[in-house]
């Protein structure tokens, strides 16, 4: 199931059905591509991770389909009446588009690219941004780790921002809060659980594989 996610960069609450024993079996999986590939900026190189789904295919017979299912979700809000936002969350003008043009290479051109002001980290303490629009949030807070669920942006909100948020993943900690609260004391945003249609990717077909 790991491998199904990560050759398709889907998040755990996108992968649906399939027997039991893609989640409690395991296997050793060794593969040799031609050539070495470097990786990109979201990790696996995009030609490695095309051979992976090919490998799926051939060895474990995976056959994906998508559909829409009702399913818990979270609607990011604004946490307070007078729609203040919290420190961690502040207003910027920059035009994302134009800065991606600008640190693409040109041809012929030395040195290195600039670095573009919109980006986004995840981690398991925290989520920073640069530049992000309201939907951008809500879709990075759906990779915290913790979370699991699909966020779908309620703010009202519009313009883009920067967002910086830190939480302690271990709930009984008394230093610092918990992802949810961090987000609504840092942020001024708060995540409702609601249940709404979202597109989901159904595993039609799955064989064990045969060892060599």
């Amino acid at each position: 199931r790991d491998l199904i996610r990560m050759a398709h960069g889907l998040q755990s609450y996108q992968l649906v059905d399939g027997p039991e024993w893609l989640t409690t079996e395991r296997y050793d999986i060794v593969g040799t591509a031609d050539r070495a590939y470097a990786p990109d900026a979201e990790g696996a190189p995009p030609e490695v991770v095309a051979m992976i789904r090919t490998l799926l295919a051939e060895r474990f017979g995976v056959r994906l389909r998508t559909e829409s299912r009702v399913l818990p979700l979270f609607e990011l809000r604004a946490a307070r009446n007078d729609g203040r936002l919290g420190q961690g969350m502040r207003r910027v003008d920059v035009d994302c588009e134009a800065e991606a043009r600008r640190a693409v290479p040109q041809p012929g051109a030395g040195g290195t690219a600039p670095t573009s002001a919109c980006t986004v980290r995840v981690a398991s303490t925290q989520l920073m941004g640069r530049g992000m629009t309201p939907a951008q949030i809500a879709t990075a807070m759906s990779r915290i780790p913790g979370i699991a669920r699909p966020v779908v942006d309620r703010t009202g909100l519009t313009g883009t921002y920067d967002v910086d948020v830190q939480w302690n993943p271990d709930p009984g900690s008394q230093d610092v809060p918990g992802v949810f609260t961090a987000i609504q004391e840092q942020l001024g945003l708060r995540l409702q659980p609601e249940r709404g249609a979202i597109d989901v990717f159904v595993i039609a077909a799955v064989t064990r594989p045969a060892e060599n």
